[in-house]
């Protein structure tokens, strides 16, 4: 079966007041990224920490993210992304 793949980066700015992740008013506030891939059944993002000043091994996992697809319609993506499922057992050598 052939399968495909969407890759995609998303600034976002850690408010440390709040401690949520927030979209940047200005693009010298990004402090995280998010690196995601994307499957018809799966998707997975790691939320990393961002210093522009750092050229090569830029930042350390704040959280990930996995959720399982194989059983959406396509309708509704909120109604399958409800289960983040990266800590179950059988998903931990994620």
């Amino acid at each position: 079966k052939y399968s495909s793949y969407a890759f995609s980066v998303i600034a976002r700015c850690f408010n440390y007041n709040t401690m949520l992740l927030i979209t940047c008013k200005e693009s010298d506030q990004i402090n995280v990224l998010g690196y995601t891939v994307r499957s018809n059944d799966w998707r997975y993002t790691e939320w990393r920490t961002y210093d522009v000043s750092v050229k090569y091994g830029n930042g350390f996992v704040l959280e990930k993210e996995l959720y399982d697809h194989k059983l959406d319609d396509g309708t509704d993506l909120d109604s399958s992304e409800i289960d983040n499922v990266v800590e179950l057992e059988e998903h931990s050598q994620v």
